[in-house]
């Protein structure tokens, strides 16, 4: 999932949310930034569910993300980090400030057209 937010205090944030995935036995990645979050997450189901149940209360914006499953034998991630980064989605663009104004949602036929 990702989420475009406004988000401060980035190094408290990091280490919490880097804590609770390990103490979660969870492998991937979160990436933090001012503009938001971006994460690529893997574990047992129950653990990554309660996880998930505390980030999205530890930072209420998140509230109603879509995130997107995928279920799988292996984890395919061998470690789990959290790194602090200047854009979640590199766009390279630093007056676009995606927390603040998108485009509008488009229905898959009119997209396509």
């Amino acid at each position: 999932f990702y989420r475009f937010i406004r988000l401060s205090d980035l190094e408290s944030l990091r280490v919490r949310v880097k804590a609770r995935a390990i103490e979660a036995g969870l492998h991937g990645s979160i990436l933090l930034s001012g503009e938001g979050i971006n994460s690529f997450l893997a574990g047992e189901e129950a653990s990554l569910r309660n996880y998930l149940t505390w980030l999205f209360s530890e930072i209420p914006d998140l509230a109603g993300v879509s995130v997107k499953e995928s279920f799988s034998v292996d984890i395919p991630f061998t470690r789990m980090l959290v790194k602090i980064k200047k854009e979640i989605i590199t766009m390279g663009r630093p007056e676009v400030v995606p927390s603040e104004k998108t485009g509008r949602n488009l229905p898959a036929k009119e997209l396509r057209r």
